[in-house]
């Protein structure tokens, strides 16, 4: 019976440290990114809860004014304020952030939106304890391209457009980062959508 509680003792205190230096090795292993979702919300706990593809569509409800097809700049403000769309990115990381970590994503963390060359610095962030979001507002971005573009006060005409290459690009505290790139196809949510 000694030998069995002895035994069983051993194993358990075995047990024990095994798990303790998993622990410790996850804990202090290397941070790396090992997934990115395009994700324009998410909840509390920083989960999705609005999913975008590569390849996307978004469908502009009219007001029964119309003035957000007047021009770019009407719709970039109805965009804004009204169907507030906002693209963004949600990063997944290996392993939970230090506090140590955290702090240094809230100061150096950097992410950005553009539509074909022109970019802005994403505007929300959101540190969680093994991922980050960043997003942006599609209103914002578009109306300022279209004033770089000069053509801020014309009617809206989505051929000129579509498809909207949105370029996501980040980087991490220690200088390294990715880009990444959607394509998406705005249309008045009583239009034909392309195939």
């Amino acid at each position: 019976m000694n030998t069995i509680n002895s035994k069983i003792k051993g194993f358990s205190f075995l047990f024990c440290i095994a798990f303790y230096l998993n622990c410790q090795l996850t804990e202090n292993g290397e941070l790396k990114v090992i997934k990115i979702e395009f994700c324009d919300n998410f909840n509390n706990q920083l989960e999705c809860t609005e999913k975008k593809k590569a390849k996307d569509w978004l469908s502009i409800p009219r007001t029964k004014l119309g003035k957000e097809s007047e021009n770019w700049e009407n719709l970039g403000n109805y965009l804004y304020f009204h169907v507030r769309e906002t693209p963004g990115i949600l990063l997944h990381f290996s392993r939970n952030l230090t506090a140590e970590e955290s702090k240094q994503f809230k100061g150096n963390f950097k992410a950005y939106l553009g539509i074909n060359g022109y970019e802005e610095k994403m505007e929300g962030l959101e540190i969680g304890t093994s991922n980050i979001a960043s997003f942006h507002y599609l209103g914002s971005l578009l109306k300022d391209w279209m004033r770089k573009k000069g053509i801020a006060k014309e009617k809206v005409n989505f051929d000129l457009i579509n498809p909207l290459l949105l370029q996501y690009r980040y980087e991490l505290p220690d200088g390294t980062g990715q880009s990444l790139q959607r394509e998406l196809y705005l249309n008045w949510s009583d239009g034909d959508f392309p195939k």
